[in-house]
């Protein structure tokens, strides 16, 4: 049985979303204009 860690599912769901056409951000500068964007 194959066993994934956290990163390696992450990276590949990452590099998925990419290959749909949609761009990757960080937490924080996704929601730039929001206030208090450390508490999300």
């Amino acid at each position: 049985m194959n066993r994934f860690t956290e990163s390696e599912v992450e990276e590949a769901a990452l590099e998925y979303v990419q290959y749909l056409g949609y761009s990757v951000v960080s937490g924080p500068a996704s929601a730039s204009g929001l206030l208090n964007v450390d508490s999300l």
